[in-house]
């Protein structure tokens, strides 16, 4: 599911005792679901500042259960590829739905469910349960030397 980042404010709950120096700096965003409906999120700010998430944006929760940056463009493939991907990583996750290793990986463009779905030829085949992503792939790791 995608989410606006109606606000992001600094969470300064932190009980009855002061923020430990080892704790990270919390902070939480208001996020609006398609309905209108407000949800709050808690993240360290620093993960905030690293994705560039800021008010007005949108935004998926993966399977880490923390915010991503949604991918929301009429060209996303020119978007996507323009952006640091870790393709090694990609790559890994892909390797990892086919052989069944991965259960959970989250969609970068509607926040659904990327799913293995088998051969295609040669090709394996991944798509996403909520939206139109499809992508049929033939991708081997390299082991690096």
């Amino acid at each position: 599911m995608i989410y606006k980042v109606l606000e992001i404010r600094e969470d300064l709950d932190y009980g009855c005792e002061e923020r430990s120096e080892d704790t990270p700096l919390l902070s939480e965003a208001v996020l609006e679901e398609a309905d209108g409906t407000e949800r709050y999120f808690k993240m360290p700010e620093a993960l905030f500042q690293k994705r560039s998430i800021s008010d007005g944006d949108f935004v998926y929760i993966d399977e880490f259960d923390t915010l991503q940056k949604a991918i929301i463009s009429p060209d996303w493939a020119k978007d996507y590829s323009s952006k640091e991907v870790d393709v090694s990583g990609y790559l890994k996750n892909i390797e990892d739905l086919i052989s069944a290793k991965k259960q959970k990986w989250v969609c970068p463009f509607c926040g659904g469910h990327i799913i293995y779905l088998g051969k295609n030829g040669d090709c394996d085949h991944i798509a996403c349960d909520s939206c139109d992503m499809s992508i049929d792939v033939e991708a081997k790791l390299l082991s690096e030397e």
